[in-house]
């Protein structure tokens, strides 16, 4: 099975995308949605969260793991894999920044905003790969930290979530320099449409789950080794460490249909 790992439901925003393009794929979900915002977290606490998640998902069964939260991926993946993972032979951990970075460095965009959480701007992790990958590109990056905790609290459509996604944006300098804008907490494309409205002129916004999903695809086709290893009866598993009614309202409403999540404990 592939396992997603997020701070709470943002990680539905990859997970979504991933059904469509691979819908054959057994997947189970952890949301940590009792210890979020990972996004004011430090990163010794990013590294025993990720790595508690990780072992969990591996005891469910899971050989590949993405860590759908852009904190997460940031501060601790590097680290949990170099230091950790070896303790699980033929296990995979793989994140959503470096994927995303691939995927916008060649579509010709000069200037883009990155809107994150306060520790995915704290680590420079996008500034870093954006300028390994293509170096004429600036990156712009605000950290709007209310956000995820917003949309977990199921206030995603909301005056009150619109008036605070107009505050973090006015904050930004120059915007009308942008020519794209990057969702960097898989939060926040809940509230993309507030994002695109305040901008006077039409620019691209960017989700990371169609960016992630398909590089997923082609890392599946890269490596048939670990493809193997992966169920493939379209089976669904969904798990949070917080609030089980508020999971199952959320990710009802952003699928469509209706969703059960169990609670658990890492």
């Amino acid at each position: 099975m592939i396992g997603f790992f997020d701070s709470g439901v943002g990680g539905l925003t990859i997970i979504e995308e991933v059904h469509r393009r691979l819908p054959s794929y057994g997947t189970v979900y952890l949301g940590d949605s009792a210890r979020m915002p990972y996004g004011e977290k430090r990163h010794d606490e990013l590294v025993q969260f990720l790595w508690e998640g990780a072992q969990w998902l591996f005891a469910r069964g899971c050989s590949l793991i993405i860590v759908a939260c852009n904190s997460a991926s940031a501060s601790a993946l590097r680290e949990v894999q170099q230091t950790k993972l070896s303790s699980f032979p033929g296990r995979r951990i793989l994140g959503v920044i470096r994927p995303t970075v691939e995927e916008l460095s060649h579509q010709g965009y000069k200037r883009i905003l990155v809107l994150s959480t306060t520790a995915t701007k704290k680590s420079e992790a996008y500034v870093h790969e954006f300028a390994k990958i293509n170096p004429s590109i600036q990156v712009i990056s605000h950290a709007c930290p209310n956000w995820g905790p917003m949309v977990e609290e199921g206030k995603a459509v909301s005056i009150e979530m619109k008036i605070e996604v107009n505050r973090e944006l006015s904050l930004v300098d120059d915007p009308s320099a942008i020519d794209a804008v990057l969702l960097a907490c898989t939060h926040y494309p809940y509230v993309r449409e507030d994002v695109e409205a305040f901008f006077l002129y039409k620019i691209p916004v960017f989700n990371q789950g169609n960016l992630v999903a398909s590089s997923l695809e082609d890392y599946l086709l890269r490596h048939p080794e670990m493809e193997r290893t992966l169920t493939k009866d379209g089976a669904r598993e969904y798990f949070t460490t917080g609030d089980v009614a508020n999971a199952d309202f959320l990710a009802s409403k952003r699928f469509g249909y209706d969703v059960r999540f169990q609670n658990t404990f890492v």
